[in-house]
């Protein structure tokens, strides 16, 4: 009886099927992108640092802001140096109402009656409720205007007209909510794909990715009282 031997890497049926089946599925996985590109009009937003990795100048204080999670309402807060904590959370809606001038998150809360509740965002413990006197939200994309030239984004500071950011972006790409820092040399911006950016107002440095997930609505709101409109 004869033996056949097989030099290293020489093909074999089973190889060879399990190369076709590859090839199908990365067809397959073709297929759907381009399908998902077609009618959902997927496409990436600009590229961008992230806070964290490249943390100098570094933003002039805290900014807060609520995201549902599993069936609850959470209090975020991104700290100028990168992290995002999320301190305190209720099955009841809320929304972000501001801070206090002590440095606790403001929330203002839908329990039967609306009315606002102060969170220490260290350790999530409520340290008071105080009347609510407006109905008023923090405001959406009140802190920049926004115009196209082409396949690019200008984005400039609404109360300057100064240009922040120019960026080659798709066409669905925008600002949705901003907001002003204390000072209103800095500004925090949700874009279309639930980045949380942040730049210097001037212009002087590029917008950097601070958080992710971060709802538009009803907007963010920095510690110290930043103006939103």
């Amino acid at each position: 009886m004869s033996t056949v031997l097989e030099r290293p890497g020489t093909p074999t049926p089973e190889t060879g099927r399990r190369s076709i089946g590859l090839l199908v599925l990365a067809g397959a996985l073709v297929l759907v992108v381009v399908t998902l590109t077609v009618l959902f009009g997927l496409e990436r937003p600009p590229a961008l640092s992230a806070l964290a990795d490249e943390p100098d100048p570094a933003p002039p204080a805290a900014v807060a802001w609520m995201a549902w999670e599993n069936e609850e309402s959470c209090i975020h807060v991104a700290q100028p140096t990168g992290p995002v904590a999320t301190p305190w959370c209720s099955p009841e809606g809320a929304e972000i109402a501001g801070w206090t001038d002590d440095g606790d998150v403001l929330v203002r809360v839908w329990d039967g009656a609306t009315r606002l509740r102060s969170v220490d965002p260290a350790n999530g413990q409520v340290t008071g409720q105080h009347a609510d006197t407006t109905d008023e939200p923090l405001g959406e994309s009140a802190a920049v205007w926004t115009e196209r030239d082409g396949d690019t984004l200008i984005v400039h500071d609404a109360t300057t007209d100064a240009q922040v950011w120019r960026v080659r972006a798709p066409d669905r790409y925008r600002i949705e909510t901003s907001a002003y820092a204390p000072g209103e040399d800095w500004l925090a911006m949700v874009d279309t794909a639930g980045r949380l950016l942040v730049a210097p107002s001037d212009g002087s440095v590029p917008p950097r990715v601070w958080a992710s997930d971060v709802p538009p609505w009803p907007g963010v709101a920095w510690e110290g009282g930043g103006r939103t409109g």
